[in-house]
């Protein structure tokens, strides 16, 4: 098999080892999830655009790795060092972004994301005459891609993700087809116009699929207030925390807002049910991402409109309430 089909055979198994891994994380491929309390499951039509996405993006990068390997004789070691950042960098953002919004799993969009940039930015790195110093860039590139994409994929999660997947590979394509023309000029080739008029029709297809596919993670309320109408409804959902009575349900109101959680501490009772109303502010950022991880309790706060969570705190403690990355904190402190 010549050298730039091997280079092109390889990332489409790392394209398919991706999508197999974003299968078996989702639970798609697996009867047991790992769903957490107050958070919906990934619907698997939702999943699937997400899987599709990802095969595409892998196979466009790989497309534009096939013609820049087939240059590689002709490209300086600078153009090579670029490559390997490039390719390294991009794969790595494109999984870990694509990991994160279906699953919300941070920790593990870092680890594929680092793993596939690494895989991808190292060889081409190497390549020609990019030797040690081009494999560096590789290396460099794949935790930077991944870590990136591993938190904007984490951190979209609460907003508009329709639109943001348009965006996105909007940005991959214009990358990709930057990454070819300097090559293009480097190599003082010609492009012959065909491969032109097929890329720019499959740059279109991609972007089409992007528009017409679903995309939203959970079922946003519509027509959802915004401005001052969302500020009044807001403060008309505000009530006083309820305390608990024995053998009742205790009921909690938290506001989620732009610094933090209002209150920022909380106390339950051990094994009473517990209802917590997280109630937005226009301008909350992250903290829409709500999570007690010792409790198991997960939930995305979209829009205005205040969302429920239902669970039991059966062990007593002080535990930590926060962000999805852990930057706003706050605790629940669970009593007998």
């Amino acid at each position: 098999m010549p050298s730039a089909l091997r280079t092109f055979a390889l990332i489409t198994a790392v394209a398919i080892a991706g999508f197999l891994f974003l299968l078996l994380a989702s639970g798609v491929l697996s009867p047991a999830t790992n769903q957490r309390v107050g958070e919906q499951a990934a619907v698997p039509e939702i999943a699937g655009s997400f899987f599709f996405s990802y095969f595409l993006a892998m196979l466009s990068i790989g497309a534009v790795g096939y013609y820049v390997y087939s240059h590689r004789r002709e490209l300086d070691t600078m153009c090579c060092m670029m490559n390997g950042m490039t390719f390294g960098n991009i794969a790595g953002f494109v999984t870990g972004v694509l990991y994160a919004i279906p699953t919300g799993d941070y920790l593990m969009a870092t680890i594929y994301g680092t793993t596939v940039g690494w895989v991808v930015g190292i060889p081409f790195g190497k390549m020609g005459s990019g030797g040690v110093l081009g494999k560096m860039e590789g290396v460099m590139a794949g935790p930077m891609g991944g870590m990136m994409g591993a938190m904007l994929g984490f951190m979209i999660r609460p907003f508009n993700i329709q639109i943001f997947m348009i965006f996105f590979f909007f940005v991959l394509l214009y990358i990709l087809g930057e990454t070819a023309y300097m090559v293009y000029n480097i190599a003082e080739r010609k492009m012959p116009k065909s491969v032109i008029a097929i890329a720019g029709f499959s740059a279109a297809l991609i972007l089409l699929h992007a528009i017409v596919l679903p995309y939203s993670i959970e079922n946003p309320g519509i027509n959802q207030p915004t401005g001052v109408a969302a500020v009044a409804q807001i403060k008309q959902a505000v009530q006083q925390p309820t305390a608990a009575q024995p053998g009742q349900g205790q009921e909690i109101d938290v506001r989620v807002g732009l610094r933090g959680y209002n209150p920022d501490t909380i106390t339950l009772k051990k094994g009473i049910p517990v209802k917590m109303n997280l109630i937005p502010e226009p301008n909350a950022g992250c903290t829409r991402a709500f999570t007690i991880p010792d409790l198991g309790v997960k939930k995305i706060v979209k829009g205005n409109e205040p969302e429920t969570i239902t669970f039991t705190p059966e062990k007593e403690g002080t535990f930590t309430m926060m962000c999805g990355m852990g930057m706003f904190r706050g605790k629940v402190i669970v009593k007998a």
